[in-house]
């Protein structure tokens, strides 16, 4: 693989133009370095204030696989940017994105990261049969899997309810049984020894996870199918009476207008209620 091009960070008012990296690129024989400012290539503060630092960027076809930020700011809670004292580096490679690249394909799902579990994906209706659920599928039964092998379990708050989320979707689509479950886990317990070590815990989580919402999940879209049009309060009443997740909702009627931020809001009028 050869490096297409790299990002610096071109500098502003705040901070100044980060030269030093892109004399180190230069002497690397990079040729096609490229300027980028504060919203491309400058990382942080998580929050109001922190740590923070221009980033280096590494494309190859077009795609960012590394990313390499310099920790050499603290942003004060005034918004004045402060040199630290011990400047740290963080650095983080996408994976995926170098599977893409390096095995020659388009996108993530076609690499060996993903076809074996794309591959296995059947959905029951035809109308739901496309491209698009096969990745939300496969993205979904993935991510489920390493939830609970790292102790998530499904419930309504925290990380238990993205868990919980990310189930109902997948069980929308009819594929909420252990098929898929068992292609991930023959898959990737060879590199990630915690999936092999709970694997029953993944399979009979998941199973009665399943039992408990197919029968509420009939009945919800048979309503969401009557429905011509679907605003917030009537988003908020699939979900409050049969469980359809914002996302379940959006995916079976494209007319529904709402947005996530509507949704939420009717959310928080249940909850001060």
């Amino acid at each position: 693989l050869r490096v297409e091009y790299v990002t610096v960070f071109s500098g502003d008012v705040k901070t100044p133009f980060d030269e030093e990296s892109y004399k180190i690129w230069q002497s690397l024989g990079i040729k096609d370095i490229r300027k980028a400012g504060r919203e491309d290539n400058f990382w942080g503060p998580t929050g109001a204030e922190g740590p923070c630092g221009p980033t280096t960027e590494i494309y190859i076809n077009g795609v960012e696989i590394w990313n390499i930020v310099f920790n050499e700011y603290c942003k004060k809670p005034d918004g004045v940017f402060e040199k630290l004292k011990t400047p740290g580096v963080d650095t983080g490679m996408g994976l995926e994105r170098l599977a893409m690249v390096s095995q020659n394909k388009k996108n993530i799902f076609e690499t060996d990261l993903f076809a074996p579990l794309i591959e296995a994906i059947t959905i029951p209706r035809a109308d739901r049969n496309s491209d698009r659920a096969k990745r939300i599928i496969a993205d979904h039964v993935r991510a489920i899997a390493f939830l609970i092998a790292d102790g998530v379990r499904p419930s309504n708050k925290d990380a238990g309810y993205i868990l919980r989320r990310l189930m109902r979707r997948v069980n929308v689509y009819g594929a909420g049984d252990t098929k898929l479950l068992n292609v991930v886990l023959e898959h990737y317990q060879g590199f990630y020894h915690e999936l092999k070590n709970h694997r029953d815990d993944i399979i009979n989580i998941a199973v009665d996870e399943y039992m408990k919402f197919s029968a509420a999940l009939k009945k919800g879209l048979n309503e969401l199918e009557k429905l011509k049009e679907v605003d917030a309060k009537k988003a908020f009443w699939l979900y409050e009476s049969f469980g359809l997740p914002y996302e379940v909702i959006k995916d079976f009627n494209e007319a529904a207008s709402l947005t996530r931020e509507q949704f939420d809001e009717e959310f928080k009028k249940h909850q001060e209620i």
